[in-house]
C-alpha cells in the first residue's frame, strides 16, 4: 500500500492555460491516480478534473468542493471545475479508491498561493546599489522566520570574475501532509550553485544533487537542468533579499535573510574606497 505523502520536488509539471491573467490546470482522473496528483496554483486559478477511465469522484477533505451535487462517483466522461479564490491547501480524494483518512490510495492536493506580492520597487532600494559584495559576506545566513534551514555563502574574490558559491540547506518548497499524521514530513534537501558577483547582486542557478550516500566515494548525481534560480540582493553586511523561481513547481516569491554568524571583516572591506 502506497503512503501518499507529498514533497513537491516529486510532482509533475501542471498544464497551464492562461486566460485573463488566471490559469486553468488540468488533472486527469484515471484508474487509481490523479495526474498530476499534487499541484500548486495561485488565487483565481481554476482546476479542471477530467475522468477518462473508471468510476470516480472528487471530494475535498475540508468539504470545500465535490464533483456533482450529490458527490457520488460517476463513470468516465465527466468534467469538474473549481476556481480557487483563497490561499489554502486542499486535500481531496476519490472515495471508492482511497482511505477515509485521506492518507492512502487515490489522493491529491491543491495548494493555492497568494499570487505574489505587488511590484512596488520604486526608488526605495536605491541605497542598496552603493553596497558591493565582498569577501566578508562569507558565512551563514538564514530567514529567522524559518529556522532549521538556511544558506552558506562562500565568496571567491581571487577569481576573474569574482564568484559567490551558495549552499542552501532546506526542505521541499511546499510540504502537503496528507492524512494529518505528524510523523510524515519531507526529507531535507540541499541546493548548490555559483555565479558571478555584480555589485550587490548575485543570480545563482542552483542544482539539487541526489543519489549520493554517506561516506561513499561515488559523487552524487547533478541533474542536467537547474532546479531553481535565486537572486540575492545584499543591502549591506547583515541583510539581503532572496528572490526565487522554481519553474517545475510553478513557484516564485521572495524572503529576507540575515547574517547569523559574526561579521569578521565585511564592514571593514565595505568602508574601503
Amino acid at each position: 500500500m502506497k503512503t501518499k505523502i507529498l514533497t513537491l520536488f516529486s510532482l509533475l509539471v501542471p498544464l497551464l492555460v492562461n486566460t485573463a491573467g488566471a490559469a486553468t490546470i488540468d488533472v486527469a482522473v484515471t484508474n487509481d491516480v490523479f495526474t498530476p496528483e499534487d499541484i500548486v496554483i495561485q488565487k483565481g486559478d481554476t482546476v479542471r478534473w477530467t475522468n477518462t477511465e473508471g468510476t470516480h469522484n472528487v471530494i475535498a477533505q475540508n468539504g470545500s468542493f465535490a464533483s456533482f451535487s450529490d458527490g457520488n462517483p460517476q463513470p468516465p466522461g465527466w468534467v469538474h471545475e473549481v476556481t480557487f479564490t483563497e490561499a489554502a491547501v486542499h486535500i481531496y480524494r476519490c472515495e471508492p479508491h482511497s482511505s477515509t483518512n485521506f492518507l492512502f490510495g487515490m489522493v491529491g492536493s491543491v495548494t493555492v498561493g497568494d499570487g505574489g506580492g505587488d511590484d512596488d520597487d520604486d526608488d526605495d532600494d536605491d541605497d542598496d546599489d552603493g553596497f558591493l559584495v565582498n569577501f566578508g559576506i562569507t558565512g551563514s545566513w538564514a530567514n529567522l522566520a524559518t529556522l532549521g534551514q538556511g544558506w552558506l555563502f562562500e565568496i571567491l574574490p581571487g577569481l576573474d570574475p569574482p564568484l559567490m558559491v551558495a549552499y542552501n540547506f532546506t526542505y521541499p518548497p511546499l510540504l502537503v501532509q496528507k492524512g494529518g499524521d505528524p510523523e510524515f514530513f519531507g526529507n531535507q534537501m540541499w541546493l548548490v550553485g555559483a555565479a558571478e558577483i555584480v555589485g550587490n547582486t548575485v543570480t545563482v542557478m542552483a542544482d539539487r544533487p541526489f543519489g549520493g550516500a554517506f561516506d561513499d566515494p561515488l559523487p552524487p548525481f547533478f541533474p542536467v537542468e537547474s532546479y531553481a534560480t535565486f537572486i540575492f540582493t545584499f543591502s549591506g553586511c547583515f541583510d539581503a533579499m532572496v528572490e526565487y523561481d522554481i519553474p517545475s513547481k510553478n513557484l516564485t516569491g521572495e524572503y529576507p535573510i540575515e547574517r547569523i554568524t559574526p561579521d569578521v571583516m565585511c564592514e571593514d572591506l565595505a568602508a574601503q574606497p
